[in-house]
């Protein structure tokens, strides 16, 4: 009687079997390496489009934000131009209505009336005798 055998495999068999599995596995990690890296490619370039569209939305942000101050800029600068042109005017008139007045002052010190002593005073103040 022969002793039982659990596995009949003659050995070509087993040789094609081996080689076959062995094949199948180097394809296998092969394609899953170039599947995997595939796949990081294609999530990488999905990423690109999303950062590239929100890189448009910042910068049309930043832009607008830059005109928005350009211009509250401009008004602050053309408000300190009126501004000064404004007091300048204001002090160019109160100097001439300055010097008016010290005309009008110079006038009036010019052309007093004469005063007469009054008559219950025999002495002048402070007179030489």
């Amino acid at each position: 009687m022969e002793p039982t055998k659990l596995f009949a495999v003659d050995l070509p068999t087993l040789a094609v079997t081996i080689v076959g599995t062995a094949l199948a596995s180097g394809l296998a990690a092969y394609f899953g390496a170039y599947l995997g890296e595939k796949g990081k490619h294609v999530a990488t370039k999905e990423d690109f489009g999303e950062l590239l569209k929100q890189q448009k939305e910042t910068t049309k942000e930043l832009e607008s934000i830059k005109v928005t101050i350009s211009g509250e800029m401009w008004v602050a600068q053309e408000r300190w131009k009126l501004k000064r042109e404004n007091y300048t005017a204001l002090l160019k008139a109160l100097t001439e209505l300055r010097n008016i007045l010290k005309g009008i002052d110079m006038l009036q010190q010019a052309h007093r009336p004469y005063e007469p002593v009054p008559e219950n005073v025999t002495e002048r103040p402070n007179a030489a005798r």
